[in-house]
């Protein structure tokens, strides 16, 4: 028996060694397994670096390279946007970065374009020594500037007018802007800004901007509150005089004599708010571009508009500034066209042009150096195509207007 034990314990010890043994190999295997992945890591290391230089070098390469071309293209930007600062504004309206690009607002911007700055250009040109001439004996002039596309780039050229006049001058204290138009408003901030600086731009006229209900898709505010806000600021300033800039969907030429213009309009607020300020001004300027003059009757506007309604699918139906409300009624004497006039005779609104100008101004008193002695303002634009067919897109850009019985209203047949 002890020697039975013995060989048990001999068995006993014999695997214990076996097991160390054991271990210790696995030490051995894994310390070498570590060793070699250290040493891939390590050469992984070393490729990577080595790429990273070799980036680094082709980085800079191509930036030395790309410097050739940078600099003289940032210097050539500097120099397009101190020479003409609205082309980049054309192009952030383009992408639809500015909030208002999926409007109505931002769409009809692009109609009548050249148009409506020419007659932004040449009307705040006869505007400004009016605004002069008024001042020596008025305490306080309001000028009353409605919403729209067509009175939009008005806020710059009038902006670019007061930065180029005596800016001392008693006449620009005494002048203030009133809108419900907020895209002017941020041009005429834009157009006063100066190129050297960074800072706010500060605007050389006073503007008050009413207040209402915003109508996103015009980007103005309208409503009561703008109705009443108008009374007040208008209450506020007693004795001031008072002049409407005011556009509308279509200008229709009243009948009666003496003949004027009458603003249309649809959507919510837009007619009360020319309505409002027609009402209580002393003059009231009526802008707009040729193609969107309608010579013809109450009646017959109504029915043509209504079919033009129901081709745009609209809900929305066309009303008309009253200047013969019983309670405030316009004083037509007061109502003025501002629009163009053709005078290429290879223009398809040459006729027409003529005709409106015979009916509203016999004594041609546009030739008047004045805007006190003008009756209506005419400003000469003309198409720079001479076909028909680009004419027309150009002059009448709303596809519910391409008809052969609209186009005879024009006297184009």
């Amino acid at each position: 028996m002890p020697e039975f034990h013995f060989v048990i314990e001999l068995a006993g010890f014999a695997l214990a060694l076996v097991s160390v043994g054991f271990v210790l190999f696995e030490i051995r295997a894994h310390g070498r397994r570590g060793a070699q992945e250290l040493r891939i890591q390590e050469e992984r290391l070393k490729f990577d670096n080595t790429k990273w230089q070799f980036e680094a070098e082709h980085i800079g390469a191509q930036a030395s390279r790309l410097e050739k071309f940078a600099f003289p293209l940032a210097d050539r930007l500097k120099d397009q946007l101190k020479a003409d600062p609205e082309w980049i504004a054309d192009a952030l309206r383009r992408s639809e970065l500015f909030p208002y690009e999926s409007s109505i607002f931002g769409r009809r911007s692009e109609h009548y374009k050249e148009e409506k700055n020419c007659l932004a250009q040449q009307f705040s040109a006869l505007l400004v020594p009016h605004l002069e001439q008024l001042a020596e004996v008025h305490p306080r002039i309001c000028l009353i500037i409605d919403s729209g596309t067509t009175l939009y780039p008005l806020f710059e050229h009038l902006g670019k007018a007061v930065l180029a006049a005596d800016r001392s001058a008693p006449w620009v204290d005494k002048v203030e802007i009133i809108t419900n138009n907020l895209p002017g408003v941020f041009n005429l901030m834009r157009a006063t800004r100066s190129p050297s600086t960074t800072d706010a731009p500060r605007v050389p006229i006073k503007c008050t901007v009413v207040a209402g209900q915003l109508l996103t898709s015009y980007v103005a505010v309208t409503g009561e509150d703008t109705q009443t806000s108008i009374k007040t600021l208008l209450d506020d300033r007693e004795g001031s005089y008072n002049i409407s800039l005011v556009t509308g969907n279509w200008v229709r030429l009243r009948r009666k004599h003496p003949i004027c213009p009458i603003p249309l309009a649809r959507g919510p607020g837009h007619l009360d708010f020319k309505q409002t300020i027609m009402n209580v001004s002393n003059e009231n300027y009526i802008i707009a571009p040729l193609g969107k003059l309608l010579d013809i009757t109450k009646a017959h506007a109504e029915q043509l508009l209504r079919a033009e309604q129901l081709l745009a699918n609209s809900r929305e139906s066309y009303h008309e500034v009253n200047t013969e409300h019983p309670d405030s009624p316009v004083s037509v004497d007061s109502v003025r066209l501002v629009t163009t006039y053709r005078a290429k005779a290879s223009s398809i609104l040459y006729r027409y042009s003529a005709s409106v100008r015979a009916s509203l101004d016999p004594e041609n008193t546009t030739l008047k150096r004045e805007l006190r002695d003008m009756r209506h303002v005419f400003v000469s634009f003309d198409p720079e195509s001479d076909d028909v067919d680009t004419q027309k897109v150009k002059e009448f850009p709303h596809p519910n207007t391409h008809d052969t019985e609209f186009y005879k209203l024009f006297l184009i047949h």
